[in-house]
């Protein structure tokens, strides 16, 4: 009798949470839809001159927290830190959710800090073996070469599906390291369009660099002061349906 009310206890739980959850997702959705269309209303109500005053306030807030990615980069190990709590800022801001950016930023930082800064390390250490079989094909001779060619070929694309949407899953969702580096794999895989926006938005100017080094002498402040944290910012939009789409899943 006991294990019947028992069995019975945990169905009436299970199917209470699965209803929770269902209210959760349409919750979720339900607000992001009511903030776009509250956000639409708004741009229409809104005179030339107070449109003028948000953007001036938009601006602002990106050039803050551009200076703060900037500053706490410096370290050169901590930017996987930097890179996880300006994506928190950006995140935020598609989602017209109002924080302080100092405040937001150095608490995102601290949170995923230890991971973060983890996860950063481990891309250059796979980055440095990866220059370092780089220069062992430049310099070999042998048969080998060609299997080498495509091992590394086969790395290079791997890391470029994984690094773009790695520091953004860190900054919205809490897993473990190798958890992370899986998921963020899969959903480059799961949304293509999303991290080819995220990867060709930072991998072009570092080609346009490459191709024209003097260009990054006239435009290299223009990164310390704003086009990092803009970089992010649109991203961010495409990020916020990716997000949206896995926790509807989930």
């Amino acid at each position: 009798m006991s294990e019947d009310i028992i069995r019975n206890n945990e169905s009436v739980n299970n199917e209470d949470n699965n209803d929770t959850n269902k209210e959760t997702n349409d919750k979720f959705m339900d607000f992001s839809r009511i903030d776009e269309e509250h956000e639409g209303e708004l741009r229409k109500k809104l005179t030339p001159k107070e449109r003028f005053f948000r953007v001036c306030e938009k601006f602002g807030d990106l050039f803050l927290l551009n200076v703060l990615f900037a500053l706490t980069s410096l370290p050169i190990v901590t930017i996987g830190a930097s890179f996880t709590a300006m994506y928190t800022i950006t995140l935020k801001m598609v989602n017209n959710e109002d924080a302080p950016v100092r405040k937001s930023y150095f608490e995102a930082f601290k949170k995923n800090f230890r991971q973060a800064t983890q996860l950063w390390v481990m891309v250059l250490i796979v980055l440095a073996l990866m220059y370092k079989q780089f220069q062992m094909v430049l310099g070999s001779t042998s048969g080998a070469s060609d299997f080498m060619v495509l091992l590394l070929g086969l790395e290079m694309l791997v890391v470029s599906f994984i690094l773009p949407l790695l520091f953004p899953m860190v900054a919205r969702y809490e897993n473990g390291n190798l958890n992370m580096i899986k998921n963020s794999l899969i959903a480059s895989f799961l949304n293509i369009g999303t991290w080819a926006t995220v990867y060709f938005l930072w991998m072009i100017p570092v080609i346009v660099y490459y191709l024209k080094p003097m260009l990054f002498a006239y435009t290299w402040y223009l990164w310390l002061m704003f086009l990092a944290a803009f970089v992010a910012y649109t991203c961010s939009y495409r990020l916020r349906k990716m997000f949206a789409k896995i926790e509807e899943r989930g």
